[in-house]
């Protein structure tokens, strides 16, 4: 019997679970994409939700490999840091008119450091 006709199918490579690099790439490539996207009187900005609810982020940087650290503003204006795995973690952009009550915040990624004021 000629077994040159067979093929035995080739198993599947397990898929990679997301690094906390990739998370923060996507969020770049999201937030890039979005930027074409509003208007010229918006920005964007990104809120983390989790069991602390709904929380604006000002930085996220990798912390590990699988972990993120998330700097948030709370709505009395205290910032607090968050360090959680990326499999729990969870991000809305949303598109936001600047107000006095609400200015323009850049959200810092990785490890750069903010710009001195």
């Amino acid at each position: 019997m000629d077994m040159s006709h067979f093929s035995i199918p080739r198993p599947e490579p397990p898929k990679l679970r997301g690094t906390a690099e990739d998370l923060i790439n996507g969020i770049n490539a999201q937030m890039a994409w979005l930027r074409h996207s509003r208007k010229a009187d918006e920005f964007i900005r990104i809120y983390y939700g989790g069991a602390f609810g709904m929380l604006r982020v000002i930085r996220i940087s990798a912390e590990g490999t699988d972990f993120l650290r998330i700097g948030v503003t709370a709505e009395d204006g205290s910032v607090h840091f968050i360090v959680a795995p990326v499999s729990q973690c969870s991000f809305m952009l949303s598109f936001v008119k600047p107000t006095a009550d609400e200015p323009e915040e850049k959200v810092i990624f990785g490890f750069a450091e903010p710009p001195k004021t």
